[in-house]
């Protein structure tokens, strides 16, 4: 928990750093260097935040482990690289902790002032109060079917941790499940993973920004094809630069132009999904 609230600490305190230079985290046109400690900084809060849910498993350390998950994920989302990037961050922080709180008992132990480890307080149920929950049927809802708030401790002092607003609503009535056609089992199941292109993405491409070739470089006529790998979002945009290959000397430059392409968004079953592919550059003088 030390090791990661310094962390967190040194990543608010680095973007900080960037805004009193006038510099955006999420600028494309940062120098290289600035741009790989940048997502230095990324990679290890997405690891703590994926610790965090690990440690939220544990009963004991359940409030720790949503205040650690929630302070994590909002500094990975001052990190963004764009706005898609920061509400996926800001957006899944509410979902995990809701997932962590319902998980065990220790959100209602809390509430009820028993001790979280408590086996005699575990198996005790607190009193059910009815609490009047609009529905069609028009019945009440016990609260203690509802997802509490809680108040959970960070270094002895209170943080206040809201739960999102329940949402009551009648299930439908169950019908006869149907037959299951040859079809519908030969479709492929969307599992969430990037689309893999499979070939070379310059086709799709609506914004192609030409890299600046180095200087360096150049003095020792270094010439050759760099192929880059990357990831691209929903939106088409670079989300990430997977590797290169190619001269050395190259590199950097075919990495910088290609977080500046735009490409069209890909669609998988109507929806835009992330994609996989590669772009060469040929360096030549």
């Amino acid at each position: 928990m030390a090791v990661a609230g310094q962390i967190v600490k040194g990543a608010r305190s680095r973007v900080e750093r960037y805004r009193a230079l006038g510099l955006s985290v999420s600028d494309r046109t940062l120098p290289l260097e600035a741009t790989n400690d940048l997502e230095k900084m990324r990679e290890t809060l997405e690891l703590v935040i994926t610790q965090s849910k690990e440690i939220g498993k544990d009963k004991v350390k359940t409030p720790d482990a949503i205040v650690l998950l929630e302070e994590a994920s909002n500094s990975r989302s001052m990190l963004a690289r764009d706005d898609y990037d920061a509400r996926r961050w800001s957006d899944g922080v509410a979902d995990t902790r809701e997932d962590i709180a319902n998980s065990g008992k220790v959100v209602l132990d809390a509430v009820n002032g028993s001790p979280a480890g408590d086996p005699a307080a575990a198996n005790e149920k607190p009193p059910v109060a009815v609490v009047p929950v609009a529905s069609n049927s028009g019945s009440a809802m016990p609260a203690e079917n509802r997802p509490p708030d809680t108040t959970v401790a960070v270094n002895d002092k209170p943080a206040y941790v809201p739960l999102p607003p329940l949402v009551v609503k009648e299930e439908p009535k169950k019908e006869d499940p149907k037959p299951v056609t040859e079809t519908q089992k030969a479709q492929p199941v969307d599992d969430g993973s990037p689309m893999d292109v499979g070939s070379s993405l310059i086709a799709y491409a609506t914004s192609k920004p030409q890299p600046i070739y180095p200087s360096n470089a150049k003095s020792v006529r270094a010439t050759g094809v760099v192929k880059v790998e990357v990831t691209v979002s929903e939106t088409g945009e670079v989300a990430q630069v997977q590797k290169a290959s190619g001269p050395s000397m190259l590199q950097a430059a075919a990495k910088d132009a290609i977080r500046k392409w735009k490409f069209k968004p890909f669609l998988r079953d109507g929806q835009p999904v992330r994609a996989t592919g590669s772009v060469s550059f040929n360096f030549a003088l």
